[in-house]
């Protein structure tokens, strides 16, 4: 591993072209898929859509995502930045860095999690309903609380390295959710204009592409889907994007999140934390430090 690692110069300095990291992720990228086994490091969901069989975009799990940063030469740590403990909720946000032998932080993520998510709230309400104390019940979940953002954590700061959140997304959970919006979408017959932009522009059924230049462009492509769908940019944007080179691409759309979040004073925090993720994507894309 330290030899592939070596090779792939994960611990060397920063390439200094926008060509020269495309390679590197390339690289990267075969070495991470050669790396991790499915149903072990990473996951995916079957499900029917229009009468077909079809499998959901990969999501990486916490073992795949340590195998990865390990398999580089990286230590994880993880601290807890902020957390809420009282009798109404209890939540905690965490932060992973990946860092190199040489203590510079490679890669950073966030993982947020807390009693608000339904899964949770229903089992301290059906404990609370069979007759357990209400802080009795809170603290049965606090442990798995407090794992589950840890694990969110290292997930977002591993797919920050090499554009990974190309091929994986971060969370089974999020995975299902999205798939029980989609179903109860097509049983109603009546998706929101929004959600059939998304579903016209991305592919999440479409497996890892070898073309380092083709999932780049999906990268982006999946990112202007979600700015459109969250009214940050225009179609005009789009169209225009279209036209140019992937270099400009990147460049472009690095401008455009700067530009959205000087601009929008009243972005919500999911909004603020979405764009950071994006322009750190982008980032780790062009080669620059973070």
């Amino acid at each position: 591993m330290e030899n592939i690692a070596k090779k792939l110069d994960v611990s060397s300095a920063e390439p200094d072209s926008i060509k020269s990291r495309l390679v590197e992720i390339n690289n990267i990228q075969e070495f991470v898929k050669s790396l991790l086994k499915q149903g072990e490091d990473y996951g995916t969901i079957k499900y029917t859509k229009n009468g077909k069989e079809v499998e959901t975009k990969p999501f990486l799990y916490k073992s795949g995502a340590e195998k990865i940063a390990y398999a580089l030469g990286l230590r994880i740590l993880v601290d807890i930045v902020d957390k809420v403990v009282d009798e109404n909720e209890m939540a905690y946000t965490l932060k992973c860095k990946l860092i190199r032998n040489d203590d510079v932080v490679i890669s950073e993520g966030f993982g947020v999690s807390s009693t608000s998510e339904y899964k949770f709230w229903k089992q301290i309400n059906d404990n609370v309903k069979a007759g357990m104390p209400k802080d009795v019940a809170m603290r049965s979940v606090a442990n798995t609380i407090l794992k589950m953002a840890e694990k969110r954590a290292i997930v977002d700061a591993s797919l920050h390295i090499f554009a990974l959140s190309g091929f994986f997304s971060q969370d089974e959970d999020y995975v299902r959710e999205e798939l029980k919006h989609e179903n109860h979408e097509t049983q109603n017959h009546e998706a929101p204009k929004h959600t059939e932009k998304r579903q016209e522009k991305t592919n999440i059924e479409e497996p890892m592409q070898d073309d380092i230049e083709k999932q780049i462009t999906s990268t982006i492509v999946e990112q202007l889907a979600i700015l459109l769908d969250n009214q940050l940019i225009d179609q005009k944007f789009v169209d225009y994007l279209s036209s140019k080179d992937l270099i400009s691409k990147v460049k472009l759309m690095q401008w455009k999140i700067k530009e959205i979040v000087k601009n929008n004073p009243n972005l919500t925090e999911d909004q603020l934390t979405m764009l950071s993720d994006m322009k750190a994507d982008l980032g780790y894309i062009s080669g620059e430090k973070k």
